[in-house]
């Protein structure tokens, strides 16, 4: 049950990402998806904390 709280605080960030483009339209929905900065944003946020 943790884990499934732990992904989504992980997929915040991309469901903002989401959310926000769809106010603009479908086609910004996709451009803003493939960024790189997206990836990059998704995988900070799912990376796991070193110990």
């Amino acid at each position: 049950m943790a884990a499934l709280g732990v992904a989504a605080l992980a997929a915040t960030p991309l469901l903002y990402l989401v959310i926000r483009a769809f106010e603009r339209g479908p086609d910004v929905v996709w451009s803003v998806l493939m960024r790189p900065r997206t990836f990059e944003l998704f995988g900070a946020a799912s990376a796991s904390p070193s110990q």
